[in-house]
């Protein structure tokens, strides 16, 4: 994630292998998408975001809650 912002697009922020694949395939320019975020759930790619560092398999308890996602 870039560190000179405050906020960013989610769409800017995630730098995972997978993410960047699908954000460079022709998909993902011609279909709307929403991201899946650990810390903030389901967001559209343009919903600005601050920095974290969360991951559903390392930090599951931290992550945001199923019981969240589902209300």
């Amino acid at each position: 994630m870039r560190e000179n912002r405050k906020f960013v697009p989610a769409k800017e922020a995630y730098i995972g292998k997978t993410f960047k694949k699908w954000m460079d395939s022709e998909q993902s320019k011609k279909c709307l998408w929403i991201v899946f975020s650990s810390r903030y759930g389901f967001i559209d790619s343009d919903h600005p975001i601050k920095n974290y560092n969360l991951h559903f398999v390392r930090d599951g308890d931290y992550a945001i809650s199923e019981n969240f996602l589902i209300y």
